[in-house]
């Protein structure tokens, strides 16, 4: 179930798979510098690690090359440097429970 942001600056709290370690693409807006993830269970509370991933395919498992998120942190990950863009401005997002909520924040600032 791919999400699409459509601003640079926006905050959005997606569902993300009934199966654990399942991905959502989410399709970040080209002049995003900056995208930072947290992970909530279903009820939207804060303490549920997350998984993110730079590359993958919408509804499918999560790859093996992914940063995890523990409980109650929350990772910033820069999409560009300073030659301009370093990654897509794409990220797939998986939740240690079922039904998990992962916040993301796309932003134009820089870290």
């Amino acid at each position: 179930m791919a999400v699409t942001f459509t601003t640079a600056d926006q905050i959005d709290r997606i569902t993300v798979s009934a199966t654990i370690g399942k991905v959502t693409k989410v399709t970040l807006e080209n002049s995003t510098r900056t995208v930072t993830v947290q992970g909530f269970d279903s009820g939207g509370t804060i303490g549920t690690a997350c998984k993110v991933a730079l590359s993958g395919t919408d509804d499918a498992a999560i790859g093996a090359d992914f940063w995890t998120v523990p409980a109650g942190v929350s990772l910033e990950i820069p999409l560009e440097n300073e030659r301009g863009r370093s990654v897509p401005a794409v990220i797939y997002i998986a939740s240690s429970v079922a039904s998990g909520i992962i916040e993301v924040w796309a932003s134009k600032v820089g870290v």
